[in-house]
Formats: C-alpha cells, structure tokens, sequence
C-alpha cells in the first residue's frame, strides 16, 4: 500500500512540476499561449505525457527508497543515545522506539514538504547489526555513519 501512495503523490509531483515549467514558458513569453501551438500533436500530447509520468511515478518508488542493513555488533536499545547523535547530526528527531523499532522523522517542516512527508527513517534490530529503511539517498549516508559510530 506504502508503494501505491508514493507513486501517486510523485504523479502529483510531477504533474505540478510539469504545470509549473509550462505556466513559466508561457508567463516570460518563450512559448504561445495554447496547447495546440505548444505541443505539435495538441492536445493529444497531453495524454501522453499524463501517461510518461504515470509510468516514471510508479517506477520511481522502487529506486527512492530502500532498506540497508547496518553491519554493527550492538542493538538498537544499547547504542540508542549514539542513533539519536547521530540522527539530530542529519535533522531528524525521534518518533517512537517500541519492541526494537526506532523512528525518525525530519525535524524541517520544508524539508518534509519537499519529500512529500516521506522523510520517516525507520531502524529495526537484526541478527549482526540494523536494518535502516527510508529514502536511498539519506539511508546510506545514515547506514555508513551508524557504522562507524555504533559498534
């Protein structure tokens, strides 16, 4: 369910990107004011485009967010004042711990804006160290200091 949102909050995303740029090329007159001189196929290309980012949005979950394990020799619970450092050191602030799960959520109210509200970091126990799930580019650089703080 968590994939089917993400893929439809991207459409919107790129929908309003896409509503945005076009608005820009017509309000500083780089292109005419209608659809049929703007696109060569009119108001067919529409469709078409609808379709090209529909199929970008529900690819683009698959490749944003990912689960890496941190290889650490402690649990969450032992090394939990070293995650919290280190999470508050990227922005973020804890949401719950409860039975070996840790939260985080982006303390920015822009920057969770501008991740759609997908900016939870989730930390589970595993056998030989943690499972770090959320957006890829904050879960590795999250995974590698864990690494190397918590050991």
């Amino acid at each position: 369910m968590k994939y089917i949102i993400r893929a439809i909050k991207y459409f919107i995303y790129f929908s309003l990107i896409f509503c945005l740029v076009i608005g820009l090329l017509l309000l500083t007159g780089a292109a005419q004011g209608n659809i049929a001189s703007l696109f060569k196929e009119g108001y067919t290309s529409i469709g078409k485009i609808a379709v090209f980012l529909a199929v970008i949005s529900a690819i683009y979950p698959s490749v944003g967010y990912i689960r890496k394990k941190a290889e650490t020799e402690s649990s969450i619970s032992s090394g939990q004042d070293r995650i919290e450092s280190i999470m508050k050191n990227f922005g973020y602030s804890t949401e719950s711990f409860t039975d070996g799960k840790l939260t985080f959520r982006q303390k920015n109210r822009m920057s969770r804006i501008s991740r759609m509200l997908e900016d939870r970091i989730t930390m589970t126990d595993t056998e030989g160290g943690i499972l770090i799930e959320g957006l890829r580019k904050d879960v590795i650089r999250i995974a590698s200091a864990v690494e190397y703080r918590v050991r």
